[in-house]
């Protein structure tokens, strides 16, 4: 009976891994083709009048969100997913629509998640090169979470603004994250809580739209 059961364990372990890995290869070619999409087929007068919404939030030069290295980035995966278009629609919102019918059942399934993503704060507690340890501020739980493409230097009890996704088993932080600087976190952090009290589900409308307006308060690398 116990071996049978083991089997049974060892049985679920693989097709667990086996879907997760699955899962993964999934996002990252969804990930992949969005901003292929993006590339080809945004709308320049689009990217214009973005570009110039992205300056206005964050008192970023228009000229440096694309010239900057560091910041261009996070334009994009503003651009991607928080921007809201001339027509009222999302990006990722549009780029789903045309291109439902190529999407993978896996792929859809992310999508939904991805549908949800939003940058908010978080209270680091511990990191490695590969993953990180934190606390959701609003929810005041310990999250684990593995890191993709965008490096992160970050210390114990930073104030780290991110978007973290679900894929499959584990949570992924999708695109550049940014630190509130020190002198910053009580101004930070006094109007996001007002913003959480008004009602449930205030604080993850407000930042879907202007979570990006924090990065003019983001920790400056030293020069």
């Amino acid at each position: 009976m116990d071996k049978d059961l083991s089997s049974v364990l060892v049985d679920f372990q693989e097709v667990k891994a086996d879907k997760q890995s699955r899962l993964i290869h999934a996002f990252i070619e969804l990930y992949s083709a969005l901003f292929s999409y993006i590339e080809q087929e945004a709308n320049i007068r689009e990217k214009v009048r973005a570009k110039a919404l992205f300056s206005k939030q964050t008192e970023i030069t228009f000229e440096s969100i694309t010239k900057n290295k560091s910041v261009a980035p996070h334009f994009e995966h503003w651009f991607a997913f928080d921007y809201i278009t001339i027509i009222g629609s999302r990006i990722f919102d549009l780029y789903l629509r045309e291109q439902k019918h190529t999407l993978t059942k896996e792929m859809l399934e992310i999508s939904s998640f991805m549908l949800l993503m939003y940058l908010h704060p978080v209270k680091l507690i511990s990191k490695n090169d590969k993953s990180l340890q934190y606390i959701d501020i609003f929810q005041g739980n310990k999250i684990d979470a593995e890191t993709f493409l965008f490096e992160l230097r970050a210390e114990e009890g930073d104030i780290i603004f991110l978007r973290c996704l679900q894929v499959g088993f584990q949570k992924m932080i999708i695109g550049p994250s940014f630190i509130i600087d020190k002198q910053w976190k009580e101004v930070v952090m006094n109007e996001l809580m007002t913003i959480n009290d008004l009602e449930e589900g205030a604080i993850r409308k407000y930042l879907k739209e202007n979570g990006m307006k924090y990065y003019k308060y983001r920790k400056r690398a030293k020069l």
